[in-house]
């Protein structure tokens, strides 16, 4: 298979990531093993056990909200601040150890993607946002069904959050906050972090906006491919002008978003390549949690939910 060619990642993009895994039972390696291959393979990392302590360097830490076998050990690889091209070859490097290791991913963990936003205005901000919760249909479908729709508590719809709003409605209400706080409160409501994007994070000492869509990752390609695709993603939404709420009709198909997006992300050959191959979910995404029944749009699944409150 020919090599993908991605477009460049601008140098001034700063961003971070997070994997949650799981080493397998059996495996000779533990955490400080882990660590010590990375650093050995350039990537200087710590293994601190349980910690939220913030470090100049990658660190790996334990999690006990990944649920594993018997003998295995989960984990969450947390790296420092990355820029760039640099940024992303040590991502590569990082998960081509890990590889080695023998580690797995389950339905219990993510991949969470940091943008900084220090360099983003709010209009920016907004832009990316409203373009997310535009394409939202399109990034599940080449998600596990677990991470789409409203399936997962810890990486929740942002369409739901606007509940039975409009596309138009959804929009206006998007352009028209006045402070990221007020952003935030549309987008996350309660102040809850369990987000696809989360903003919570804007508020925090990095201040970034956070991308806790993805399932766990456990191979490097599929791990380069998601960070580029959120990173120019929010680089494309960054420059130009917000999609309009007329693009993606009201009852579109799931086929319909990803041709949305994948003309959005057009001057990117390589991630339009990415898409199209990882297609998983493509009819009746929007699951009801209580009574299980499907629907095609997520405004079908919210009107739903509000005539049949739990």
């Amino acid at each position: 298979m020919d090599a993908v060619v991605y477009s460049p990642i601008h140098p001034h993009v700063r961003f971070g990531v997070e994997f949650e895994l799981i080493l397998v039972a059996g495996s000779a390696w533990n955490h400080g093993d882990i660590a010590s291959a990375l650093t050995q393979a350039g990537v200087p990392c710590k293994f601190l056990g349980y910690s939220k302590v913030t470090i100049a360097q990658w660190k790996i830490v334990t999690d006990s909200s990944i649920k594993a076998r018997i003998g295995e050990l989960p984990f969450e690889l947390v790296s420092p601040i990355l820029t760039g091209e640099s940024g992303l070859e040590d991502v590569i490097k990082c998960m081509k150890v890990l590889e080695q290791c023998g580690v797995r991913a389950n339905n219990s963990t993510g991949c969470h993607v940091h943008i900084d936003s220090k360099f983003l205005s709010l209009k920016e901000l907004k832009n990316v946002v409203s373009n997310f919760c535009t394409f939202e249909g399109a990034f599940d479908a080449v998600l596990h069904e677990g991470r789409c729709g409203v399936n997962n508590e810890y990486a929740q719809s942002n369409r739901q959050a606007f509940r039975a709003m409009s596309n138009k409605q959804r929009y206006h209400a998007i352009m028209n906050a006045c402070s990221r706080s007020s952003m935030s409160d549309l987008c996350n409501p309660q102040r809850d972090r369990y987000f696809k994007p989360n903003l919570q994070r804007l508020f925090t000492y990095n201040g970034t906006l956070e991308f806790r869509h993805s399932n766990g990752i456990s191979d490097h390609q599929t791990a380069e491919a998601w960070i580029r695709l959120i990173i120019q993603f929010c680089e494309t939404s960054r420059v130009n002008e917000p999609v309009s709420y007329s693009v993606i009709n009201e009852n579109c198909s799931v086929e319909d978003e990803i041709a949305g997006l994948l003309n959005f992300m057009k001057s990117n050959h390589g991630l339009v390549d990415f898409i199209s191959r990882n297609i998983i979910v493509t009819s009746f995404p929007w699951k009801c949690t209580t009574c299980l029944r499907r629907f095609a749009t997520s405004r079908q699944l919210m009107q739903h939910r509000e005539n049949h409150p739990t």
